[in-house]
């Protein structure tokens, strides 16, 4: 496999009143053409779609239809990761698919994250929210990886109003003692600012 160069392109961009854009942009090893947006900041980042590279400007279409461009982010202060793929069918109706891994996993922990497609003024659309709990050494698949799935809930018509994702990341350690509705409510709580009531929303989960 020949080794990609080492490109990392930093955008930082003040997009809206609050509301800003500092992520790293990589080209994937995996081939030509495939891209990995690395989520920056410690608890989440904005990603504009008209920073991306061509093709992926805008939601649906040819670039979209397999993994051309990931999602990726590292947990703060902790081991474990995160990843994030959107995947377009024939007929331009889309799915999210998140990924939390790690090799030191914690007894009654959860991983979280939220994905918000947003429209230019950074409401949101849609909110797609995922989170695995860890039971023992693995989490509650008996694995080490867990991986959610959603449908977006935009019909395919509707796909040139999103400007953008807006991603958090969470982590909800055992000591805090929150079962799965405590986990729900504390991720709203976590992507108010950009949800603030508006738009709908999707749970992720394992696939059948």
């Amino acid at each position: 496999m020949r080794r990609l160069p080492c490109l990392a392109v930093m955008f930082a961009a003040l997009l809206a009143p609050q509301q800003a854009a500092a992520f790293m942009l990589v080209p994937d090893e995996a081939g030509h053409g495939r891209y990995v947006v690395v989520i920056e900041t410690a608890s989440g980042d904005h990603v504009p779609l008209d920073l991306l590279p061509p093709g992926f400007r805008q939601l649906g279409g040819p670039a979209w239809a397999g993994e051309g461009l990931t999602f990726r982010w590292r947990y703060f202060r902790s081991p474990e990761q995160g990843r994030a793929v959107v995947v377009f069918d024939e007929d331009d109706r889309a799915v999210m698919e998140f990924a939390f891994s790690g090799d030191e996993l914690a007894d009654g922990d959860t991983i979280a994250a939220a994905a918000a497609l947003v429209d230019g003024e950074g409401r949101a659309i849609t909110t797609i929210y995922a989170s695995a709990r860890v039971k023992g050494r693995h989490f509650e698949n008996g694995e080490t990886a867990s991986t959610l799935h959603a449908p977006i809930g935009i019909a395919p018509d509707g796909w040139d109003e999103v400007a953008g994702f807006t991603f958090f990341t969470m982590k909800y350690y055992a000591i805090q003692n929150l079962d799965e509705a405590g986990v729900a409510v504390a991720m709203r709580r976590a992507v108010h600012r950009v949800t603030a009531g508006t738009g709908t929303e999707e749970w992720a989960r394992p696939r059948d």
